[in-house]
């Protein structure tokens, strides 16, 4: 599944609250803005003096709505690891296996 159809699958399953679904399309959003357009955000900072600083304020930004997010959505991973008898630790060590590079932004 691509990050927006299980953040609809996810909206419609479990009816989050409207602050909590619309934190969830933002960070589709920002999402598909980081992977598809980041060199066009590198690259239209890249047109101003200390063009570096605009680039990492921006980046930044679209960090702490993802931080926001995560956040927002810590109640239905703590009931998830409940009802699966999973641990948080086990879940990460399982994502370290499959995307190693997801380990230095894991560990805040």
């Amino acid at each position: 599944m691509t990050l927006g159809q299980l953040v609809k699958k996810f909206i419609s399953e479990l009816k989050p609250s409207n602050v909590l679904e619309e934190e969830l399309e933002n960070m589709v959003y920002f999402r598909n803005e980081l992977a598809h357009r980041a060199s066009e955000i590198i690259a239209r900072a890249a047109t101003y003096s200390e063009w570096h600083e605009r680039a990492i304020n921006e980046f930044s930004e679209i960090e702490s709505f993802f931080l926001e997010t995560k956040l927002l959505l810590s109640p239905y991973s703590e009931k998830c690891y409940e009802i699966t008898k999973v641990s948080k630790e086990k879940v990460y060590e399982i994502a370290y296996s499959m995307y190693p590079g997801i380990r230095e932004t894991t560990k805040s």
